[in-house]
């Protein structure tokens, strides 16, 4: 907005007055009559005329500011510009949108094809081969009995579709596809889509007659008669533009909440009363009849959805739909070809007369009512607002010696040679006294000028010193300009320049323990936090990332802030997102967001996410159970403690297992690690502890890592890293790492984490690997990989998760 309270001092007029004000208080002792004609007089105003402009291009409003850019020498290093200053800010698509979550907004991803008349998410409860825990066998089973209890996996869903037009069957099969690729690419975390089915068309018939008024148009009756009932049979979604929206009171940030979309919006009251229908009723017919006023009355209705509908075939009551079906109108003209009789009709009297009904005309009418309803479709369809624009200004310096009178020799005015060499080097004196304003002003410009690189969430002005190295990140939040002046025969301009690089190269360059240099990276810092908090986030601090505190390390970290930044918006907008395995190397948002906040690149610091629940094995029951014994061991402290012997436990201090198999030991406890084949647990295994012969006693159990080991698939997710490698080795960032992953992870899935040495790391990584080439083939129909195959690497995969 436009800074009204500009201080006055600031004003030309206001600004003269003021420095004269201090020129008489210090000049008191030498002559001056402060007018025009002073020489000292005329330089304080050309000096204050220009202070005056960097006032005036501080008082333009917000986006003329942001979008106005100077034509200033670049400093040195080369300074990286963004192509366009339009580019620099976030849009409301970008920011307020998000990744459809629930079903509605699923929903509503499916009638954004244009192929799509209407479209349903329902949850699918049973599994195609279903699973049970048996309580008497503690182990995981296909065979239900008295004993088990069945395992419920959520998340899974299908889709419902009605197309819009009739299909043939390669068409069908190129829509199930695309809605497939698409729906796959917005799955959230934990869930699954199923299948798609699309609802095959079932026409309805009427076979009736009504009593009309007099001077009725017949044809358009019908017409709006047969608009009517198709809209109770089948009801349009009605799709709402931005412009509604607003006039129905909502908020920019209510409107654009939800998936992007291209068609439109569709409020969730018309998606929750729009089902499919699974009954016509007659009496819904005769009242949508009657409410014509040019009906009188109604002589009967009866309805069918056969094809041919013969006397029996008629109901005059209640019609139910097939499964898997959606009803549509038939014309309620048409004529059968064979017999020449109407099988589908309104009968219409007039004084108990029948009407001839033009059905070329009532066919024209309904075709007009389609145009306009794809008018009216393509009027509000949904475009994103524009980021505002404002004049674009030229904000680029000029020396002050360009703007001195030709008598002073500076700028253009070039004196010749026959001045004399005293005359020359007075303006020489000039000059240099000149420089030291010039670049004060040119910096002050510059720094006006890149308010728009300063405040962009997207491209950011920084020094790129090898283009190699990426990794260099060098801010320019404070600008150095070069500026133009006169020619080198009277004022070496490129010398001077020179000059101002030897002085600058060293800060731009960061010495490696130049702390002047790191407070200049820590005002970078300030401000992309500032940049962070406006669209509610923040980054982690540059310590607990284990990045040091000299210029190095903290270009280091600025570099991995500014990318996290730039990657903002989408990691927002994906945050609940799982990864599509139907495109390579798409991750979900919750690995991008976590790798994000933690500078974390895959090169150097890998990890794995795994979903549970597409784990699932349909023909093959994972062995996921780890045998351990309970015994109790002296210590050399003298006091005795539960141990659970495992070989190879590979757990971490403080994690949670689960025990069972023995009903008096069973339950979830912290482990304590002794070494590599033994823990610690806090069990009181009930034995006398003075008999030797209880002391002896062990108890056979098997535990598993987590505190459900009955359904290990339901909204469960794992992170798996290496601890060997890179930060990993750092106990404090695996702290961070457990913190981060927890506060990404939505509040109602289950996170597991996972370190593994590096031999069990290369192991795994390498199930993994195996599992997600399986499964991406599996679906996309590659006939070589059975269900059978996909289960075998889905169990060696959960094997080493649990």
């Amino acid at each position: 907005m436009k800074n009204t309270n500009f201080p006055e001092k600031m004003d030309f007029n206001s600004l003269r007055d003021f420095t004269l004000e201090d020129i008489k208080q210090y000049s008191q002792a030498s002559w001056t009559d402060h007018g025009v004609s002073d020489p000292g007089i005329t330089i304080l105003e050309q000096l204050v005329a220009k202070f005056a402009q960097i006032a005036e291009k501080l008082q333009l409003d917000i986006p003329s500011l942001l979008a106005s850019r100077g034509d200033i020498s670049l400093p040195m290093p080369v300074r990286v510009t963004p192509e366009s200053a339009d580019d620099n800010f976030f849009t409301a698509d970008e920011v307020l949108t998000c990744a459809p979550i629930t079903a509605t907004d699923l929903r509503r991803v499916l009638l954004d094809h244009e192929q799509v008349r209407n479209g349903w998410i329902e949850p699918v409860g049973l599994l195609e081969s279903p699973m049970y825990w048996n309580s008497s066998l503690n182990k995981l089973d296909y065979d239900a009995d008295e004993y088990t209890q069945p395992i419920h996996i959520t998340g899974r869903y299908r889709a419902l579709v009605e197309p819009d037009l009739e299909l043939t069957m390669d068409e069908k099969e190129l829509l199930r596809r695309e809605l497939t690729l698409t729906l796959s690419g917005y799955r959230n975390l934990c869930e699954e889509l199923v299948e798609i089915i699309l609802l095959e068309p079932e026409y309805i018939k009427i076979n009736g007659g009504i009593e009309v008024k007099s001077g009725t148009d017949v044809e358009l009756l019908l017409t709006n008669i047969h608009l009517a009932i198709e809209e109770y049979i089948n009801p349009t979604l009605v799709v709402e533009s931005k412009v509604e929206l607003k006039d129905k009171g909502l908020s920019i940030d209510r409107i654009y909440q939800g998936p992007r979309l291209d068609t439109g919006y569709y409020s969730d009251s018309l998606l929750d009363t729009v089902t499919v229908r699974r009954d016509i009723r007659v009496s819904d017919l005769l009242r949508i009849i009657l409410d014509f006023d040019e009906v009188n009355q109604v002589k009967g209705i009866a309805i069918s959805n056969f094809t041919v509908p013969q006397d029996d075939d008629w109901r005059k009551w209640v019609l139910p739909i097939s499964s898997g079906r959606v009803p549509r109108l038939d014309a309620i003209y048409e004529m059968d070809e064979v017999s020449n009789i109407a099988t589908s009709f309104i009968d219409c009297y007039k004084d108990d007369s029948l009407c001839v009904i033009d059905n070329e005309r009532v066919d024209a009418l309904l075709s007009a009512r389609k145009i306009e309803q794809d008018q009216m479709l393509e009027d509000k369809l949904w475009y994103d607002l524009p980021i505002p624009g404002g004049a674009k200004v030229d904000l680029s310096y000029e020396s002050v010696q360009q703007i001195f009178p030709a008598v002073y020799g500076v700028g253009d005015n070039e004196l010749p040679v026959v001045a004399g060499d005293a005359r020359l080097a007075q303006v020489k004196q000039l000059q240099a006294f000149l420089l030291l304003f010039d670049q004060l002003l040119a910096n002050y410009t510059q720094q006006v000028a890149m308010t728009g690189d300063l405040l962009s969430m997207k491209t950011r002005s920084h020094v790129q010193l090898d283009d190699v190295d990426s990794n260099v990140y060098i801010p320019r939040t404070y600008q150095a300009a070069e500026f133009s002046c006169q020619g080198d025969s009277v004022v070496m301009a490129g010398d001077y320049w020179q000059s101002m690089k030897d002085i600058l190269e060293p800060v731009l360059n960061e010495a490696e323990h130049d702390w002047g240099a790191i407070n200049n990276l820590k005002h970078e810092d300030r401000l992309l936090t500032h940049l962070f908090a406006r669209l509610g986030e923040q980054f982690t601090d540059h310590d607990l990332l284990k990045r040091s505190l000299n210029a190095t390390g903290f270009q280091q970290y600025l570099h991995d802030k500014h990318r996290c930044l730039n990657e903002l918006a989408d990691l927002a907008h994906d945050r609940y997102q799982g990864q599509n395995y139907n495109q390579d190397d798409v991750k979900s948002g919750f690995e991008r967001r976590l790798r994000a906040k933690l500078a974390v690149e895959e090169e150097t610091e890998a990890l794995h996410v795994i979903e549970h629940m597409l784990l699932y094995s349909e023909t093959e029951i994972p062995d996921v159970h780890h045998d351990g014994v309970l015994l109790t061991q002296l210590r050399n402290d003298g006091n005795y403690y539960t141990v659970l012997e495992s070989n190879d436990h590979q757990l971490i201090e403080g994690e949670i297992i689960s025990v069972f198999q023995h009903s008096e030991y069973e339950g979830n406890y912290s482990v304590n690690i002794v070494d590599t084949n033994q823990i610690d647990i806090a069990l009181d295994l009930g034995i006398d502890l003075d008999s030797a012969a209880d002391r002896d006693k062990t108890f056979t159990v098997k535990w598993q890592r987590g505190i459900t080991y009955k359904n290990p698939y339901a909204m469960q997710v794992s992170v798996v890293l290496p601890r060997e490698q890179g930060r990993f080795k750092d106990a404090e960032f695996r702290n961070l790492v457990a913190r981060i992953a927890r506060a990404e992870m939505p509040a109602h899935i289950q996170l597991h984490l996972r370190w593994l040495d590096e031999s069990h790391w290369n192991e795994f990584t390498s199930h993994i690997t195996e599992w997600k080439a399986t499964y991406q083939g599996y679906l996309l129909g590659d006939e070589a990989i059975t269900r059978e195959t996909l289960d075998g690497k889905s169990n060696a995969v959960m094997a080493g998760l649990l």
